[in-house]
């Protein structure tokens, strides 16, 4: 009956959730690419106009993991109004739906020396791709109410893919305002993003515990004693 018990426990091992990274250099600790196509091997670059890019890799003490944290500018000037700049990624693994999802994170904060003001907004975005084609997105929208100057807060999305998903794209952008004069600095560091599978972790319960009442039954079964009837 031991042997029915070991089994279990292992059953209930192999059946933990299998997780994937999706992006590297999440801590942005190595430059990223410059404007041009995504990579699924780094960040790349992106603006709107290309002229107006804010934004770049910097060295501080604040950052949250590592030296350098990602940094994105609203300048006080009015040819920023109602532009964009951040960075995005292609998944490096193809991703498909079978009852997974994908999670992405970062933490954000402001910076100390000119805080983040509500003339920008912060977001973060999934999308699953199929045939190159944008068929879902999941956007999480941060502005100055939801951060602190004073430390880090962890943001985090979520997303389901569907069976013929090809590819997944994350972003990270900064939506600037119409107020010049309300500038800021905002830090993102430490992004991630992992697929995972649903955890069976009820299938695990019910093996071991049928195993227990099997075993359990047995036992007291070789404890009673076999009567005979004339």
């Amino acid at each position: 009956m031991k042997r029915i018990l070991i089994i279990g426990v292992v059953l209930v091992i192999g059946l933990t959730t299998a997780r994937a990274t999706l992006i590297v250099n999440g801590g942005f600790e190595d430059p990223p690419n410059a404007v041009g196509e995504p990579d699924p091997t780094s960040w790349t670059a992106f603006a709107n106009p290309p002229t107006h890019d804010a934004m770049g890799v910097v060295q501080t003490t604040f950052a949250h993991g590592g030296t350098q944290v990602l940094q994105f500018f609203a300048p006080a000037d009015s040819s920023f109004n109602n532009t964009f700049h951040g960075y995005l990624q292609d998944t490096n693994m193809i991703v498909e739906g079978s009852g997974g999802h994908v999670d992405f994170s970062a933490f954000v904060r402001s910076s100390p020396f000119l805080p983040f003001t509500n003339n920008m907004t912060l977001e973060l975005k999934i999308e699953f791709f199929t045939n190159s084609v944008a068929l879902n997105t999941i956007v999480l929208s941060i502005d100055a109410d939801d951060i602190s100057t004073g430390s880090w807060t962890q943001f985090m999305l979520s997303g389901t893919p569907t069976n013929n998903t090809d590819r997944v794209r994350f972003t990270i952008v900064q939506v600037n305002g119409t107020n010049p004069d309300d500038n800021g600095i905002l830090w993102v560091d430490d992004a991630s993003a992992t697929f995972a599978l649903p955890e069976p972790s009820t299938l695990g319960m019910l093996l071991i515990g049928g195993a227990i009442v099997r075993y359990v039954k047995q036992r007291r079964d070789r404890r009673q004693p076999n009567v005979e009837t004339a």
